[in-house]
Order: structure tokens, then C-alpha cells, then sequence
């Protein structure tokens, strides 16, 4: 410090300086340093005891560092808790050193006290601080400068010196500090420092300011990841750093953020995701004076790993695919989209939405979308999907009438709902056909025309084949023919009249369309799909050039084919024969294929007949025999297991030979049963035709004793031929061996024995039957004749016996054995139903086993024996005279060797035929339907219908007859009778025609804005079928229905432009007549207002005195307009104003020698009948396009003068409304500059009606298509919105207030008549045609007018509507342009009027001229520079 800044006298100064040198003796010492330490001197107030006090000075020292004065330097070293100070009487710490120890509590001497810190002095709140530099360099090089916060007004010691100072706060960026050489700092010598960083001053004091209360903001804390932020820390101390930590749970994590200065950014990462946490701020330095300062951020949210939420289809065409997204956590500005397409990346995509161009049409596209937040890629989503095709070449088919061709097409694929057809007729577009079918009339019948379909879809145009008519005669009724199957039907069906190759055919099944049978040529169909077993009426429509005839009939299909059985006929040795059937099916078309293991049997496979015989099979083999049966389209299987027999072994042969005979017994095993084996036998080579049979034994009588003779037997079955060895057997005159002769039942075997020779006396026998000898209870024995015979009785069936007899005569014993088995137990008894009708039965049925030959059966019906059926052998039985829907009970029982089976079965005969129910209908003028049907009888009723004692359809089976020629209004008799079964029933009813409705005589009444059609009823007709179609129109072509098929005989049309000429048109329908049409042609009455509109009010003069009141209308003087001619318009510059669009929405700013007004349409809100609101379109929320604007030069109607033409078109985006379409038009008529023209207006016309509009003016004009109304009771309303003119200046040139402006208005003639006015004489003149064009037709629309701050809202009621509406309203601007001669010259009466006028008549949709490319930009600009001039003019006005 400079000794000129310190004012003190000598005596005092010497007194310090010797304190200081006693200070620096007592204390010498040398201590050591320690690295990254300060000392901290406390200053206390000089009139302090000690050092108890609060401080008024804390400054703080590197340990280590050289600190330069002008009276020398000094250097601070610690050793552990130890404090030294040395000092050097040179510069830079050079010279002889001084040290003093400063270890304690309080240095007294100078009411200081030492400490050993880690960390700097930092300021401290509501205190000064600043630093001086180490040494005398310069201070931006300079480092570790002693930094002292001291407590401003009071007096103080000075940092590393016995003087004292004062410091006093200037500013937040600088103090002064006034120094003193007494402790009471009486006087002080001010000196100001700034906190500049680089200040160079005597003093080597810098950063010095007055500490403010401590300020730590964070800005611009943005994501950089899910675990990671970034962030910009703001803190008012400069010497400050922070310590920054986030808030995990309830305690706060620490980060690397351990000393932020001001300025400097913290990254934080890995903070968990999805954490609400926020940012803690805490100083690393503790203040002197103080606690060190902390401060938190606002909540937030960590992010959540991003996922992709939706990926959704906008639009596409055939070329192009637009596609929109989403992500969870998608930000805009920070979320970006990677979007591929077949794997490339497309670019140009936007943050919710991207389109994929340049495909082809049909392209099959993959779509996927991932979002990329903060580096990291979310999941993928993605979708698959294919532009539309290229509109194909469409298809056309003609139908002709004698005088009309009708255009029926389609063209496929294409964008959809956006082709565009042309039906050509000889090349001539036809204009009238907008839809499909089209109806081309007024042609001239057998000539020929040439139809082509064009049609336009994305661009593409294709053109169908040109097809060439003839305009035939009229359709014939369609003849009709079915065979019914099971599930389908074939239909063949044919008609007379119109041209063969316009014909087309649908056919229906019970009253609904056949699809795959609809407008064919082919005349027949087969119907599939149904159920069997079920009635059906089907019906043939036949078309032909816009006629079509019908006829009907029913059928039933018939039942599906159920499993039968397969039943044995024959089996032998090497065939197998079969019979099989089953129930059901279409009669007479099912057929069988047999298989025998699975081989196909030959001449059995897919034939009508049921029976089958196999030949060729092997012996003793099992064969299952496969039966499939096919009856349209099902198949049956059945089967059933037969073995073949084994063929016939070699004959057994044993002789037995007498004097003069030989009994032979043989026999053979296997073989067929049925018929039995023949045996033949061979005596000496020689047939023995006697013993030719089927007996196994034999005997051969009147042989000559002692003769030798051979014997053999031949066995046949089955047509196989065995022989047994050849016997030689000599007669000897001796008993001869015994014969046995065996007969055997199923329980029962018979036994007769002999033993020819020797003496018949002396001959005995004795019988053995399995080893047990038959006593005289079973065998009897006769001696005369040597020979017995035994019955053995209570035997078991089918088990093997065997019998020995042993003969005895005299020393003659000789024995013979015979096996016998006794036949198995008749079984498997069955009944099978082969036929069944109202009254008659017929069943067959088998049994197996038995005693062959002895098998009989007795059938019994409801208890009673059946005559012919009672104990026969035949198979079948046929039961007659049954009583029809009765329940028969049959018993069939067979009978065999005392064994009896019996079964009981139950079949109801069919319900007799009932009588038949007609039914009639008068199908058209010229033919009368009969329908008919019956229930129960058998399948195949036949029917005659006689008409008027005629037969019409003779032995017919279809259920609809067709009665032609007939006669309106005549009574005709029908008859149906019935045949089933032998059965005949009948019923007649009456049917008459009726004669064509007559037309009604129409009377219509009109008013201003309705038209009452009322009418008489029509007559003839079906009764009670009569309803009425009210419709109305406007060009006697397109109509409109208002009252739709009704049985009133009146309907209001109500909301109709008053003086528009209208065709109202009442049809006649009932039935199957042709619609009778009325039509009457009229025009509304013209509007006429009662009140008095040529006043403003009681007081004022009519017309304001300068015009004169016609219909209630004034009618101004030259010079004057408005509604009361009140507007003085001498000087009007009409034609000079200038028109700015919006390229943004529609709306527009008109200017006008510095007055200007805005006029914007706002809204279109749907309401109901009650006033409700349903919902509101806000139109600035429409994304608009601003498709064209024109400035063409186009030539006056009348006056052929040259006029400028302007044109502004918008429309909106699809996807940004609800409904098809919406546009809006802005057109004006400007006089040319330097142009003098003898008229003033330009003729328009809008609803057969004509208007002018002024020269220079603007007119809009608004379409609206397809508005999804919740129910045809609401309405629409549109506001518009038209602010006063502004702009007005007084003399002063001061904008004056257009706030408080007049709204007056006006109906007359059908016009309402409006003026806005700004108070200063400037109006809007507003002139809306009450007519509206709602389907075409001119309708009534309402308005409302609102008042609001500055401006006027103009609400148009429009009622309901199904197509489209166009709405074009009419405004003029009557502008004044000349500001008042004086500051305080209130007097407007000279008010000079300009005009431009706004056009709105309601009317079609002019796009007029070609289109010229507006350069968006510079019209933003200059849109946007213009809404800002006007904003002004308003601001300045509040």
C-alpha cells in the first residue's frame, strides 16, 4: 500500500512500527512447509480484549508462497499444528528473515488469530471480498493471491499489516476501502477497486466487489442418456466452487462434479432410469462468516429406455406408402426415427411421419421403424404391406332395354374411392354417368353402339374393351329345371327376347343371392353348400338390358347315403359272392367299388349294381371284402371278413362185401357245404349210377358170390374232382364185416347197423358210442335181418361222436367204427328293412348254423302270423295294407331242430301325402306365380295344376308353375292336385289380378322459402302396397328425395330459395307395376320484408334523405350506397385496394389507401335440433395447402372491356378432417391500371339467378363434401370472422379507434343486407344471398351476427345435408380515405369513400383459370408483414 494513501501523524506511525518489529523479534522462528495448506488470519476489532469477538477481517495464505509489501515480504510455513511467519525486510522473500510463531489461540499484539486450513477464504454473504496479489507481477499470471472477506463499516485491521482500513460497499462489482493509521479510523484516504480479474493498481488489489446473497442456478439441463445429464451451473461468487450430488431415494449420491466454478458444465452418469431425483449445489468452500451455501434444482424424471409404441399406416397409393410412429418416450427435437424400407434407410422423415417414394405399384414392402433417443436404438416395429396395384383394365358389362343402354363396370385395384370413369358411347364422353350402373337413354331401338369404360386412378389411365350393342327386344319369362343331389343342386335355366350376349343369370336360394351364380351368362348353376334332406326354393332371375324376369320353384335335396352292410351270397371253395346297399343318396347315382384285400375286385369297381362276385381266390384263405359306396361327393364304407372253403380231400373208402353184394361207405373232409360233394362210385371202373349222390354210402346188390370186384369213389365239390384208392373185395358166403348207416341232428345222432352173411339167426352185435356200450334203452337189434339201430338222444351240438359195432357169428367177429358230430345250434338271426311306403313293408332276413335243409321262419306283423310268411324257407317277406304313420311291430322267428330264435323290430310307415297349400303371387303385369307343396307321402309326388279348368303343368314334380298371358283384372280359378303312393289329394283357391296403379293429381303450393306437394291416392295396384316418393329438383335431372316411401298424401319441402324455379315430382310405387311418375314445375314466391328498412330509426329521414324507399328497400341517389344510403361515396377509388392471402389458412387482409380489414373463416360446428352441440372443426387447426392462384386477363360479358382476374384456392390435407373434402375460394375483379371502363360491376350467376358484384371487389366460395353428421335433424354452422376497418387518421395523423363500431342490417328480396362500420365513416357492405345449394338444390341458409371486441362474427346456418354443399357469401368494404383537417376537427362529413368489395353469393365452387405457382415464402412474409401493420394500427389505439 501506498504510505500516500495513509493520513496519520508521526508520533503514531512510529508507534506501530514499533509494535510490528516487536511482533516479528518476539515470534522469530523457522518452521517448515506444508504443501496445499493456507493460513487463515483472523482480524479482531482493535478495542477487543482478545480474540473472542466476532472478526472483522478473515484473509487467507498459501503456505509456502512469497507475499511482497513495500516494507519487505513475508512467507507462511507450518510444521504439523505449528504456525510461522517469516518475514524478509527485501523483496521476493530475499534479505535477512525475521520469523514469528503464530501457534495459539490469539496473537494479542495485533488482536489476531492463526489457523491452518485446506481451503481458500471464499466470500461470504453480506460482506466485501477481494484479492491482493502475491507479488508485484502481473496479476493475470499471478497466482495464489491472499483473499480477505471483510466486514463492511467498521474498522479493521488491514490484511498482513498494523494498519487499519475501512471498506464500503459501491456495487455488486465494486467497494472502496479507506485507509487509516489509528485503530479508530477517525479519517480515511477512500480508494475504489472493481472485480475485474486483471486490474493493476499500487495496491495489487483485484476481484473486488460487495458479496451478494449467494445465487447458484442450473441451466440447460438436458438428457445426454438414460443414465446421464448435462448441465450449465450459474454461481454469483467468482472464487466459489461447488459440490454437486443427486437426489437417490431419500439421500443425495455423490458425482464427479466435486468443484465446479461459474459457467462450467457437470456431467452426471449413471443415475438409475426411470428415478424422480433432482440436483444438489453445495459450496466445497465453508465462508468465514457463515455456513457454506447448498441449492436444489426442480424434480425430474430420468428417462425409461425408449420403446417403439405404434407404427401405423396413414395413406398410400400405388407409387407411395406414408406411414406414421411413435415411441414411448419419443421427444420431439431429441427422439429421431431411423425408418427402412426393404432394409435401406429412407430419407426425409419427419419426427412423427415418413413417406416411401418412387415403388412400384403391387410392390410388396417391409417397413421398420426403431427410435434412437440419446444415442440408443429402441426395439424395432415393423409391418408389411403392398402399394396398391396399378388400376387394372376395368371390366364393363352393357344391358340394353329397346330405347336404353345401362353400364355396369368396375375398376380394380388402384388407390381406393379415387378412380375416375368415363363411359364413351361412340366415343362421346357421357357426362351423366358418375356411378356404376349407368343408364344411357333416348337411344333408338336395333341400332348399334360402340361402349368403352376409361378409367383414371393415380395418374394411370387404362380403357376396357370396346363392347358393341344392339338394342334388343324385350325379356322373355325364364323356364327352370333342377336335379337335386344331396348337398347341391343343378340348376339349367334358358329365356327368350333381348340380345342372347347381354343375358346374364342370378340365381337365389330361399331369397338370397347365390354369389358364385350372380349376372352369368352360363345357363346352368350348380348350387353347393346345402343341407340334405332340406326344402329349397330357388329362383332364376334373368337380365337383359335393364329387364329382368324371375321364376321360382321348390325341391328338396336329397339325403346323404348312410352305411349299409355287406352280406354273404355265396362262398365256396374259390369265390365269394356278395350283396351290399345302402339307404339314401340321390336316387339311382350311387355305385360301389369292392375291394378283397385291398384289391380292387374285377368288374366291381364304380358300379351302380349291389352284388359282387369274386372268382379266382385261393382255398381256405380269409378275405375282407371292401364296399365303398360313393352318391354325390359321399362315400360309405363298409366291410365284412368270409372264408373261402377248403377244397375237398381224397375220399375215404371202406367196403364191406356179401355173398351177392358190397356196401361201400365213404366220404371226404372240406369242401362246400352248399351244394353238398357228389359222390360217384366205380365198380370195377364202371359208374354205379344207383350209388351216384350225395350219400356217403352205398350198397351194391346182385353180385356173384365169389367173384373178385374193384371199388372206387370220386368226390366233386365245388369243381373239384378227388378219387379214393381203388379196393378189391372178393364175396365170400360169410358174415361180412358190419355196415353202418348214421344220421345226426344237433342233439340227436341215429344209427342203423348190419352184418350181411352167414346165418342172420346166429349174429350179434354190440354197440359202443365213445367207448361206453349202448344198452337196449338206445339200440335195438332185429336177428331175421342181422341188423339193428341205436338213437342216442341229449347229445351236444356240434361235437364228434365215435360209434364202434362189433358183429359176432358164430367164430366170426368182425368190427366197423363210424365218427358222427352232431350240427351246431341255429344262430345270428337278422332282419333288415328293404323298403318302406305309406302302406306297405318289405324285410328280409337270415340265420346261420343249424340242421341243414330243416330251417324255417315265421313272420308276425302288430302280434298276427302274415299270411305267405308262416314257416317258410324264403328270405323275405312283403307286408301289405298297412295303415299309413303307423307303428308296425314285426316278430320274425326261425325255427331248426327244435331251437327257436326270434327278433323283434318297429318301423313307422310314412305319413300319407297331405292336401296340397297353394300359394299365388302376380309376379309381374303379365304372369301369375303358383306356388304349391305337400308334406309327407313317399319321395316323388307328382302334381297337375289346372287354371280355369285347364290343365297348366301336367305330371309335373317342381313346386312352382307359372301362369302367363294373364289379364289385369280378371279372377282366375287354380287347382293343384297331388299324387303319392296311390293317394290323391286336392285344393282350389282364387286369385285375381289387379290392374296398374293410376298416376295422382298433383298439387303443389309454394311460399318464400317452402313448397306443400299434396296429392290425391292412387287407385288399382295390389292393396295396401302403395307408397309415395316425394322428390325435388332443381335441373329436372338430378333429384333429390325429401319424403321417402310414404303412405301420407303430402310433404312439406321446406328451406328453398325464394323466387328459384323448382320441379317437384311425385312416384307411384307399388309392387312389382312400374313406378308412376308426376311432375310439376313451379317457382317460390318472391321474399317481402313487412318491416320498414328504409330508416335507421324513428327520427332519421327516409333513405337519410338521399334516396327514395321501393319495397320497403331504398333505392339511393348517385353519389350515396348502403342499406340506408347513408354512405357517401362520391369520391369511392373502388378497384384500388390490394388483397393479401394467407398462405397458411383461409383467410385474407384487404388494404385500401391505409384502411384495412381481415376476414378469416374460424370454424364450422355441427349442432342439433335443440341447439346442442355436437362438435366444432376449428379451421386454423386444418392442415391447408394453398393449391393455386391465378392473375389472368378476362374479357366483361357485357361490355367485352378487358378485366383483371385473381384466383386464391385452398384445400386441406384428408388427414387432418373428418369428412371427404373441403376448399375454399378467394376470386376478385380488378379494373386494369390506366384502364378507364364504362361499368363499375361484373356479372356472376349462382342459382339461376344473376348478380353483380362491384369492380375491385373479392367474393369467397366454400365446399364442403361428405360431412359425417351424427343425424340428419342437425345443421351445420360456419362463422366467419370480419374485424372493423382500421385505419382511419384525424388531422393529426393519429390512427383513430375502430373498436366501437355499428352493425346494421337488412333482409330483403331473399338478400340479407349487412353494414360494419368503424364509427368514422368507413363500412363493410355485406350483401348474403339467403340461398345456399345443398345436393344441387338451391336451399334457405340463415345468419346470425355477433358483435365482438373490433369485429363482427357472422354465423350461416346450413341445414342438413348428405353430398355436398357450397356456401359464397357477399360483402362490399366502402372505405374512407381522407383524414380530417385539424387535430380537433371532429366534423366526418366529407368523408371521401373508397370501396372493395368481398363477394359471397352461395354457389358452385369457381376454380377458375390456370394455375400460377405462388412463392410461398414471400408470401408468408408479406402476409406476415401485413398482419403486423395491422396489429399496430390496433395496439396504438388501446
Amino acid at each position: 500500500m501506498s504510505v500516500s494513501k495513509i493520513k496519520m501523524n508521526k508520533k503514531n506511525r512510529n508507534y506501530y512500527n514499533i509494535l510490528h518489529l516487536i511482533f516479528i523479534i518476539v515470534n522469530l522462528q523457522i518452521i517448515s512447509i506444508n504443501a496445499q495448506q493456507y493460513i487463515w488470519e483472523y482480524a479482531y476489532p482493535p478495542e477487543s480484549s482478545g480474540c473472542g469477538d466476532p472478526p472483522t477481517r478473515v484473509s487467507s495464505f498459501v503456505v509456502g508462497q512469497c507475499y511482497t509489501y513495500e516494507s519487505g515480504s513475508i512467507i507462511y510455513t507450518t510444521s504439523g499444528a505449528s504456525i510461522t511467519m517469516t518475514h524478509y525486510i527485501g523483496q521476493g522473500c530475499s534479505g535477512s528473515p525475521i520469523t514469528t510463531d503464530l501457534t495459539g489461540p490469539c496473537y494479542l499484539i495485533f488482536l489476531k488469530k492463526y489457523t491452518i486450513q485446506t481451503t481458500p477464504v471464499v466470500p461470504s454473504e453480506g460482506y466485501l471480498y477481494f484479492e491482493r496479489w502475491a507479488s508485484s507481477s502481473s496479476p493475470c499470471s499471478n497466482i495464489n493471491p491472499i483473499k480477505t472477506v471483510l466486514k463492511p463499516g467498521v474498522c479493521s485491521f488491514q490484511d498482513a499489516s498494523s494498519l487499519f482500513f475501512v471498506g464500503s460497499a459501491i456495487s455488486p462489482s465494486s467497494l472502496s476501502l479507506g485507509y487509516s493509521g489509528e485503530h479508530t479510523c477517525p479519517s480515511l484516504s477512500k480508494v475504489t477497486y472493481t472485480s475485474s480479474p486483471c486490474t493493476n493498481n499500487a495496491d495489487r488489489i483485484m476481484n473486488a466487489f460487495s458479496v451478494p446473497s449467494l445465487s447458484i442456478t442450473f441451466s440447460s439441463i438436458s438428457y445426454i442418456g438414460y443414465n446421464s445429464i448435462s448441465f450449465t451451473v450459474d454461481v454469483n461468487f467468482p472464487s466459489s466452487t461447488l459440490k454437486i450430488q443427486y437426489l437417490s431415494g431419500s439421500t443425495y449420491a455423490s458425482t464427479t462434479c466435486n468443484s465446479i466454478s461459474n459457467g462450467q458444465t457437470c456431467t452426471i452418469n449413471n443415475i438409475p432410469t426411470g428415478i424422480t431425483t433432482n440436483i444438489k449445489a453445495t459450496q466445497n468452500e465453508i465462508p468465514p462468516f457463515g455456513g457454506p451455501s447448498s441449492v436444489t434444482s426442480g424434480t425430474f424424471t430420468m428417462p425409461t429406455p425408449d420403446s417403439m409404441k405404434s407404427l401405423d399406416v396413414i395413406s398410400k397409393t400405388t407409387k407411395t406408402i406414408t406411414v406414421s410412429y411413435s415411441s414411448v418416450q419419443g421427444v420431439n427435437g431429441i427422439t429421431t426415427f431411423v425408418v427402412k424400407a426393404d432394409g435401406k434407410i429412407v430419407s426425409g422423415c419427419s419426427f412423427s411421419q415418413c413417406s416411401i417414394t418412387g415403388l412400384l405399384p403391387g410392390q410388396a414392402v417391409t417397413i421398420v421403424v426403431n427410435a434412437v433417443n440419446y444415442g440408443t436404438d429402441s426395439n424395432i416395429m415393423s409391418l408389411s404391406l403392398s402399394t396398391y396395384p396399378a388400376v387394372n383394365t376395368p371390366t364393363l358389362s352393357i344391358t340394353n332395354t329397346p330405347t336404353s343402354i345401362t353400364a355396369t363396370y368396375q375398376s380394380l385395384d388402384g388407390i381406393p374411392g379415387a378412380t375416375t370413369n368415363q363411359i364413351l358411347l361412340n366415343n362421346v364422353i357421357q357426362t351423366q354417368c358418375t356411378s356404376s350402373p349407368c343408364t344411357i337413354s333416348g337411344l333408338t331401338t336395333l341400332s348399334t353402339y360402340n361402349v368403352q369404360l376409361n378409367s383414371i386412378n393415380d395418374g394411370d389411365s387404362v380403357q376396357s374393351a370396346i363392347q358393341t350393342v344392339k338394342l334388343w327386344d324385350f325379356l322373355g319369362v325364364p323356364t327352370l329345371s333342377t336335379s337335386m343331389k344331396t348337398k347341391s343342386a343343378i340348376l339349367s335355366f334358358s329365356v327368350t327376347g333381348g340380345d342372347p350376349t347381354l343375358t346374364r343369370y342370378s340365381i337365389s336360394v330361399n331369397g338370397d343371392n347365390y354369389a358364385a351364380c350372380q349376372s352369368i351368362s352360363l345357363q346352368t348353376c350348380t348350387v353347393t353348400g346345402l343341407i340334405p334332406s332340406t326344402s329349397y326354393i330357388f329362383e332364376v332371375a334373368a337380365s337383359n338390358a335393364g329387364t329382368i324376369q324371375s321364376k321360382s320353384f321348390s325341391a328338396s335335396t336329397y339325403s346323404e347315403i348312410s352305411a349299409g352292410s355287406v352280406s354273404q351270397q355265396l362262398v365256396t371253395t374259390k369265390l365269394i359272392s356278395v350283396n351290399y346297399g345302402v339307404s339314401g343318396g340321390v336316387v339311382d347315382e350311387t355305385n360301389y367299388t369292392v375291394t378283397y384285400n385291398d384289391i380292387n375286385a374285377p368288374g366291381c369297381i364304380d358300379i351302380p349294381t349291389t352284388n359282387c362276385t369274386i372268382n379266382n381266390l385261393q382255398q381256405t384263405t380269409s378275405y375282407i371284402i371292401k364296399v365303398v359306396a360313393i352318391n354325390n361327393g359321399k362315400s360309405v364304407t363298409m366291410s365284412n371278413t368270409f372264408n373261402t372253403f377248403t377244397n375237398i380231400d381224397i375220399p375215404t373208402l371202406s367196403v364191406i362185401g356179401t355173398p351177392t353184394s358190397i356196401f361201400a361207405r365213404y366220404s371226404t373232409n372240406n369242401g362246400v357245404p352248399s351244394p353238398s360233394t357228389l359222390y360217384k362210385v366205380m365198380l370195377n371202373g364202371i359208374e354205379n349210377s344207383a350209388c351216384t349222390g350225395t350219400s356217403k354210402e352205398c350198397l351194391i346188390e346182385g353180385l356173384v358170390t365169389s367173384n373178385t370186384y374193384t371199388v372206387q369213389v370220386s368226390a366233386i365239390n365245388d369243381g373239384t374232382t378227388t378219387q379214393s384208392a381203388i379196393k378189391s373185395v372178393k364175396l365170400w358166403d360169410i358174415m361180412s364185416e358190419p355196415i353202418i348207416i348214421s344220421k345226426s341232428l344237433t342233439r340227436e345222432i341215429n344209427i342203423k347197423y348190419s352184418a350181411p352173411g352167414g346165418n342172420p339167426l346166429d349174429t350179434s352185435f354190440v354197440v359202443t358210442m365213445n367207448g361206453v356200450v349202448l344198452t337196449s334203452q338206445d339200440c335195438t337189434d332185429t336177428q331175421a335181418t342181422a341188423s339193428g339201430e341205436c338213437v342216442v338222444n341229449n347229445l351236444t351240438p356240434n361235437t364228434t361222436y365215435k360209434f364202434e359195432v362189433k358183429a359176432t357169428n358164430g367164430a366170426s367177429v368182425l368190427i366197423s367204427t363210424l365218427d358222427v358230430k352232431t350240427y351246431p345250434l341255429i344262430s345270428n338271426l337278422k332282419v333288415q328293412l328293404d323298403s318302406i311306403t305309406t302302406k306297405e313293408l318289405s324285410i328280409s332276413y337270415s340265420s346261420e348254423n343249424g340242421v341243414p335243409d330243416v330251417t324255417t321262419y315265421t313272420v308276425s306283423l302288430n302280434g298276427a302270423p302274415v299270411t305267405g310268411c308262416t314257416t317258410v324257407t324264403t328270405l323275405q317277406c312283403i307286408m301289405k295294407g298297412l295303415t299309413s304313420g303307423s307303428i308296425q311291430t314285426i316278430d320274425v322267428s326261425v325255427d331248426n331242430d327244435q331251437t327257436t330264435l326270434s327278433l323283434q323290430s318297429k318301423y313307422d310307415t310314412i305319413k300319407e301325402v297331405t292336401q296340397p297349400i297353394i300359394t299365388t303371387s302376380q309376379s309381374s303385369i303379365e304372369s301369375i306365380e303358383i306356388k304349391y307343396q305337400t308334406e309327407f307321402g313317399v319321395q316323388g309326388s307328382t302334381y297337375d295344376v289346372i287354371v280355369n279348368g285347364s290343365i297348366l303343368c301336367a305330371n309335373t314334380t317342381e313346386l312352382t308353375c307359372i301362369f302367363n298371358g294373364v289379364f289385369l283384372g280378371s279372377l282366375y280359378s287354380i287347382k293343384v292336385i297331388v299324387y303319392n303312393d296311390g293317394a290323391t289329394k286336392n285344393d282350389e283357391i282364387s286369385h285375381k289380378t289387379y290392374e296398374s296403379p293410376t298416376s295422382v293429381e298433383l298439387e303443389t303450393i309454394p311460399s318464400e322459402s317452402s313448397i306443400l306437394a299434396k296429392w290425391n291416392s292412387s287407385r288399382n295396384g295390389i292393396p295396401g302396397s302403395t307408397l309415395y316418393n316425394t322428390s325435388i329438383s332443381y335441373n329436372s335431372k338430378t333429384w333429390i328425395d325429401i319424403c321417402s316411401m310414404i303412405t301420407k298424401l303430402e310433404c312439406n319441402i321446406t328451406n328453398l330459395g325464394s323466387a328459384t324455379n323448382y320441379s317437384v315430382r311425385v312416384i307411384v310405387i307399388n309392387s312389382f307395376y312400374e313406378p308412376v311418375k308426376t311432375t310439376s314445375t313451379l317457382t317460390t314466391l318472391q321474399f317481402i320484408n313487412n318491416g320498414n328498412d328504409c330508416k335507421r330509426s324513428e327520427s332519421s329521414p327516409i333513405c337519410s334523405g338521399n334516396g327514395e324507399c321501393k319495397n320497403e328497400k331504398c333505392e339511393c341517389q348517385k353519389g350515396w350506397s348502403g342499406i340506408f344510403c347513408h354512405i357517401d361515396n362520391n369520391n369511392n377509388n373502388n378497384g384500388n385496394n390490394t388483397i393479401t392471402p394467407n398462405p397458411d389458412n383461409p383467410g385474407i387482409i384487404i388494404d385500401n389507401n391505409g384502411i384495412s380489414y381481415r376476414f378469416e373463416l374460424f370454424s364450422i360446428k355441427e349442432i342439433d335440433d335443440t341447439s346442442n352441440t355436437i362438435k366444432t372443426l376449428l379451421l386454423s387447426k386444418v392442415e391447408w395447402k394453398l393449391e393455386s392462384t391465378n392473375n389472368n386477363s378476362i374479357i366483361h360479358p357485357i361490355t367485352k372491356e378487358k378485366i383483371q382476374f385473381f384466383n386464391w384456392t385452398y384445400s386441406a390435407n384428408p388427414t387432418s378432417i373428418e369428412f371427404s373434402s373441403i376448399s375454399i375460394s378467394f376470386i376478385q375483379y380488378k379494373q386494369l391500371n390506366n384502364m378507364i371502363l364504362t361499368t363499375t360491376t361484373f356479372p356472376i350467376e349462382f342459382a339461376g339467378k344473376e348478380f353483380d358484384i362491384q369492380l375491385g371487389s373479392h367474393k369467397y366460395t366454400m365446399r364442403i363434401d361428405n360431412w359425417p353428421f351424427s343425424s340428419n335433424l342437425n345443421s351445420l354452422v360456419l362463422t366467419t370472422r370480419v374485424s372493423n376497418p382500421i385505419g382511419q387518421k384525424d388531422g393529426c395523423g393519429n390512427i383513430l379507434s375502430s373498436e366501437n363500431g355499428e352493425l346494421l342490417t337488412s333482409s330483403s328480396s331473399g338478400v340479407t343486407t349487412f353494414n360494419i362500420g368503424d364509427g368514422n365513416g368507413n363500412y363493410i357492405v355485406g350483401n348474403l344471398l339467403n340461398t345456399i345449394i345443398l345436393d344441387t338444390i338451391p336451399m334457405i341458409a340463415q345468419f346470425e351476427y355477433v358483435q365482438v371486441k373490433g369485429s363482427v362474427e357472422i354465423n350461416t346456418i346450413i341445414p342438413y345435408f348428405s353430398e355436398f354443399v357450397v356456401v359464397d357469401p357477399d360483402f362490399s368494404l366502402i372505405l374512407s380515405t381522407k383524414s380530417d383537417s385539424g387535430c380537433n376537427n371532429s366534423d366526418n362529413k366529407w368523408k371521401v369513400i373508397v370501396g372493395a368489395v368481398i363477394g359471397s353469393v352461395v354457389g358452385v365452387a369457381l376454380i377458375l383459370g390456370l394455375a400460377v405457382y405462388l412463392k410461398k415464402r414471400h408470401t408468408a412474409n408479406f402476409y406476415n408483414r401485413k398482419i403486423a401493420n395491422s396489429l399496430k394500427k390496433e395496439n396504438s389505439l388501446l
